[in-house]
Parts: structure tokens; sequence; C-alpha cells
């Protein structure tokens, strides 16, 4: 199975309030999935995606990606992820993960449940050349104190020498199926993101 990737007026729909709706949609046997590509580099910096739908009712054979990504393989794509999925699993509840490619090498990924998400919640990423701090948090307010209760997870990956460089990579949102030709009809097969933003490292 191969996902067909759309932009807006297929799977990516502008809402009145500037919002935009990624959902899947069908045409003629097939299933589009919504994407989002913003091809300039933006580099070192905060990276922060703040998304209105309630992550943890995703349909289970669905992925939700919020990522960098290069087109040239300097360092793995220079890709950072937080992505959202069961994986098709009938069994996991959806849950979150943050990842500094390549992903199967030990200490590169970390997951974390989403209890306690809400229908507005913020995931980020900081991007420095000694470290990528990855922080979640219910809301869209400011960046919460360490142990704050609005925080849903927190990573650091600070392994110097496996650090992507910003050299070309991009930002690129999207919504597909994973494992599975079709959603099974058990959860949400659309996501808003209400904006991204990104601050600049000093």
């Amino acid at each position: 199975m191969g996902n067909r990737f759309a932009g807006q007026g297929r799977s990516v729909i502008l809402n009145p309030d500037k919002s935009l709706t990624l959902t899947l949609s069908k045409s003629d046997g097939l299933w589009y999935c919504g994407e989002l590509n913003l091809t300039r580099n933006l580099g070192y910096g905060t990276y922060l995606f703040k998304v209105r739908t309630r992550l943890s009712d995703l349909d289970r054979n669905l992925v939700l990606g919020l990522f960098t990504y290069s087109d040239r393989d300097t360092r793995n794509y220079d890709e950072i992820d937080i992505e959202f999925s069961a994986w098709a699993s009938p069994k996991n509840p959806v849950r979150g993960q943050y990842i500094v490619q390549p992903y199967e090498k030990p200490g590169h990924i970390a997951y974390f449940d989403l209890k306690g998400d809400e229908e507005r919640n913020t995931y980020s990423f900081s991007w420095t050349k000694k470290s990528i701090e990855f922080l979640s948090w219910k809301g869209y307010g400011q960046r919460p104190e360490e142990g704050s209760p609005a925080i849903l997870a927190a990573w650091v990956f600070d392994e110097t020498k496996q650090l992507p460089s910003p050299s070309r990579a991009g930002v690129i949102i999207n919504l597909y199926l994973s494992g599975k030709p079709a959603p099974e009809g058990s959860g949400l097969i659309s996501v808003i993101i209400d904006a991204f933003e990104f601050v600049k490292a000093k």
C-alpha cells in the first residue's frame, strides 16, 4: 500500500478561521492523505505545532507527522519527528513519539502516552548545535516551567555527534495511513492545525 499525498483542495482544507484541516479523502477507490510542505530552510530554533484535535482520538490506522526533512541525505535527511499513531495495532492506544533519525539506533526514539491531552495542545522541539529538546504541553500558552502539570511529555537528545544539521531541512505536516488500506472506523480521520510557529535561535 502506498500513500497518495494531496494538498489544498483535496485533503487540506483552509477553514474560515485560518486554521487548516488535514484529512483523508477517497476518490475512484483511492485514499488521498493530507500534507503541508514548507520547503524553506528555517535553521536552528524552536519549532512549535499548535494542534486543535485531541490526538488520542485518532483512528489507529493513521499517523500524524510533524517533522523536518531535507531533500538531500546529508545526515538521514536532517529528519526530526514528532509522530502520533497506534501503528494499526488492535490493542495499543494512540501514543506519541519523538525521533531523531535514524530511529533504529539506540537512544534515538522516545515514546509518550497521551493521557490528559486536550482539544488544544502544543508540540515542539528546540534545535541547537548541542541538543534537540522536545516538549509538549496542554493549551497554546507560553512554554510551561519544568514540573508543571500542563506538560504532556519532554525529552532531550544531546548526542552531539548524532545531531542533524539544518542545512536544507524544511517542515512537513502530514496525515497518512499506516499499514492498512483504509481507516478502521474507530477514530478521527481528520486533524485541525491551528498554527505552525518558528522562533529563530539567538
